[in-house]
């Protein structure tokens, strides 16, 4: 899966979306920690739009003929998180244009909550924004073990990662 999720952050136009959804008041992430944040490194360049290197990976990939997937979103907005709707068309627009038809999978709040929490979902819309300088309580949210925190969004395990935490 690593091939298709390099293909997927070329196909997005993230500068796109930052300057027609929210008015240049966002900006692509590149990491997982936000700027001005303790631990977020300004020379990570970041996935620039690049539709061609999206098609050669899923090519590579072995989805030549296209690929379906499935976009997990609020049925509203929740928790700050305005225009989910309207996002996830936009997103769904440019991996159309790559050959990948996305479904968008609108789910109720409770119903959304869970299946982040189970990772029952191939892709999920989320709003995630910090608050503190140092954000080590949302990487635990991120990327911590089942059980330390309420669920584990990003379905990522790793050892490596497990021992840093520890």
């Amino acid at each position: 899966y690593d091939l298709v999720r390099l293909a997927l952050n070329y196909a997005v136009d993230k500068k796109k979306l930052a300057r027609e959804l929210f008015n240049q008041r966002a900006y692509p992430a590149v990491s997982v920690l936000p700027r001005g944040k303790l631990g977020y490194n300004p020379d990570i360049p970041g996935y620039h739009y690049n539709p061609y290197a999206a098609e050669e990976l899923l090519r590579l990939a072995g989805y030549r003929r296209g690929l379906k997937l499935e976009l997990l979103l609020p049925q509203q907005d929740v928790d700050g998180f305005q225009d989910a709707w309207k996002l996830a068309r936009m997103i769904a627009g440019d991996l159309k244009q790559v050959g990948i038809e996305l479904k968008l999978l609108v789910k109720d709040k409770e119903e959304y909550f869970s299946r982040l929490r189970t990772g029952d979902y191939d892709m999920a819309l989320v709003c995630w924004f910090g608050i503190r300088r140092i954000c080590d309580d949302q990487l635990y949210v991120l990327f911590g073990r089942e059980g330390r925190v309420k669920g584990q969004a990003a379905v990522y395990v790793s050892a490596r990662l497990e021992q840093l935490f520890d």
